[in-house]
């Protein structure tokens, strides 16, 4: 799908719907609970691993981290990397939809600013739109960690994974938080019966562990650690990846 197709297709009304409709059913809110922990172990681990000694705490004198959310959707995860940024910190939202950077900006700013009146720590944010794939508009190194959710089984090509892999490693300081489907029957079939039912028409790329493994150190990555969402009933992994 070309990057004007997905653009034209989340106006901000549209965006507004899928925020409210998304994480709507309670087997939908119990996998938003779970990722959200697990999102929060893997950003302190690898901050931890970048030189911090508690997450949001960076031993140098720059203050805080600088964390790129890539692809940020409406901002469901950027209140934790937010708290990964920390007070001097720097939040970069990015994603290919012009329409769910501004969404995931507000959030993010009425989250610092309410963390901000409550004395916690509150760093920074910007955001831009962006297609992973085709390359992101910055340096190499310009943040500390970068956080990526759900991108992954969308990228079907492995070209586009490598792409995307390598453009992680190259702006990235530390390393990278990103999550895929690695292969599992159970849930795959259940994503054919649910299609069935309901109609669905597109299907998610699964990967074997070692597959994925063998793309992110072809870009520059080390696995230090991979989260499973449910383990043995769901596809959804996150990997903790280091610079090498």
């Amino acid at each position: 799908m070309s990057s004007s197709k997905i653009k034209s297709k989340f106006s901000r009304p549209q965006v507004e719907d899928y925020e409210k409709r998304r994480y709507r059913g309670l087997d939908q809110r119990i996998v938003d609970w779970k990722e959200r922990r697990a999102v929060r172990r893997c950003l302190i681990g690898i901050l931890d691993r970048g030189g911090t000694s508690a997450i949001g705490i960076r031993r140098d004198d720059i203050g805080g981290a600088i964390v790129l959310d890539a692809p940020c959707g409406y901002g469901r995860m950027l209140e934790i990397a937010a708290e990964a940024a920390g007070r001097g910190g720097l939040l970069l939202c990015a994603d290919i939809s012009e329409a769910m950077v501004a969404r995931a900006k507000a959030r993010a700013g009425a989250a610092s600013e309410a963390r901000s009146n409550s004395g916690g720590d509150a760093p920074k944010i910007a955001g831009f739109a962006a297609d992973i794939v085709a390359g992101l508009p910055l340096k190499p190194g310009a943040a500390d960690v970068v956080l990526s959710l759900r991108l992954f089984h969308h990228l079907h090509r492995a070209e586009d994974r490598a792409a995307a892999l390598t453009e992680f490693a190259r702006v990235a300081r530390y390393g990278a938080v990103v999550s895929f489907y690695r292969e599992n029957r159970l849930h795959a079939l259940q994503r054919k019966l649910r299609a069935r039912i309901k109609g669905a028409r597109y299907e998610v790329r699964m990967l074997e562990g070692r597959l994925f493994k063998t793309e992110a150190e072809a870009a520059g990555f080390r696995v230090v650690a991979v989260e499973a969402l449910f383990r043995g009933i769901h596809a959804q992994r996150y990997a903790v990846l280091e610079k090498r």
